[in-house]
């Protein structure tokens, strides 16, 4: 992994979103306030430019990431202890109880495409999600309620960028994403916010001076050409020429400081360089794949109960695809709520609540009673 500091950080949002660059508000530098001191401090107006930096400072530490989700992970163990029906036995719950020695992701490519097991991981009655809701209320961001009950919001699909920047991102709610890549993972922006909110509330090195939940909130209202420029060089197109792109492909290539921050991906993953690359955890690709694999419980043993739980999530996921099923939330909602597709579609089809589509885009931010 590539750490960087503070003050890069800040060399290279100004380079690739000149904003930073061209308002006074964010000029400023970052300097040592004293020999030898850990991180420099920014001297500038811009506290906003400040918490920026550091956050992509911190999700490029690795020892300070791994220190705040040892912490989660110590919660999730006291969660499960509380939740875990108590007569339940070693003998009898082989599934709840499995979590001794780290788990291996499957690689259902190397057994094909003919029969593949039902996967059957450890069960964890939410111990993961009920200790981020917790903790994700009590830091401001929005948890709603659907006809008198919690909800949890359900990515089911691809889902239109305004849609993802005013319905999310602009009302501070966090999400689960089961449609997602495998790699990438359902849980992993939640898990980097995890770490950025207990950073700035145990006052660490790269604690933010706003309240996260406002950074959630801002960070999408900073846009880079910087990739959509890239993009047009290689289809040798004239930036005047995007116009004639499609509406989504073109609101696509306008890339935010979430997509920076946030949704960057590993080498060798720019689709046609149109995305920010990176090897920290940054990329949410790094992230999940770094705490899924068997060397992460040699490093940080105090993740194993969170180790297996990803592995678990991972594992699940790729057995669906794997079995040949079509893999759709919006039918696994169906499902689970003994609804039909046609009124899935009338529930949600109020857009200035559940999203905008736009040809074949038929995500929809689903927020569904649990």
């Amino acid at each position: 992994m590539d750490k960087v500091s503070p003050a890069e950080a800040g060399d290279e949002l100004r380079k690739l979103f000149p904003h930073f660059d061209s308002k006074d508000k964010f000029k400023g530098k970052f300097e040592r306030a004293a020999p030898g001191a850990e991180l420099a401090t920014y001297a500038g107006e811009s506290e906003r430019f400040h918490d920026f930096c550091q956050i992509a400072a911190l999700l490029s530490d690795e020892a300070r990431c791994m220190f705040h989700l040892t912490q989660l992970c110590g919660l999730m163990a006291k969660e499960l202890a509380r939740t875990m029906p108590i007569n339940l036995s070693a003998a009898t719950g082989a599934r709840q109880t499995g979590l001794a020695k780290p788990v291996e992701r499957l690689d259902l490519s190397a057994r094909g495409k003919t029969v593949v097991d039902a996967y059957q991981g450890p069960k964890y009655y939410g111990a993961m999600k009920h200790v981020l809701e917790r903790h994700e209320t009590i830091w401001g961001f929005s948890m709603p309620k659907l006809w008198g009950l919690p909800a949890q919001t359900v990515l089911t699909g691809f889902v239109h960028p305004e849609s993802f920047e005013q319905l999310l991102l602009a009302q501070a709610r966090h999400w689960k994403d089961p449609g997602t890549t495998l790699e990438h993972g359902e849980y992993t922006h939640r898990l980097q916010w995890w770490i950025i909110c207990r950073e700035t509330e145990l006052r660490g090195p790269y604690a933010l001076k706003g309240a996260p939940v406002d950074r959630f909130k801002q960070v999408a209202k900073y846009r880079s050409l910087f990739w959509r420029d890239r993009v047009l060089k290689e289809l040798k197109m004239a930036p005047e020429d995007a116009e004639g792109l499609p509406g989504l492909t073109r609101r696509e290539l306008e890339r935010t400081l979430w997509d920076y921050l946030f949704d960057a991906v590993q080498p060798g993953n720019e689709r046609g360089g149109g995305t920010a690359v990176t090897t920290t955890f940054r990329s949410p690709q790094v992230l999940n794949l770094y705490l899924t694999s068997a060397d992460v419980v040699k490093q940080h043993p105090g993740v194993l109960l969170l180790h297996c739980y990803l592995v678990h999530r991972y594992n699940k996921r790729a057995t669906q695809r794997a079995i040949g099923e079509a893999f759709s939330t919006k039918a696994v909602l169906c499902s689970k709520w003994g609804i039909s597709a046609e009124q899935f579609d009338a529930m949600f089809a109020n857009e200035a609540r559940y999203g905008k589509v736009e040809g074949d885009a038929v995500g929809r931010i689903a927020t569904l009673p649990q």
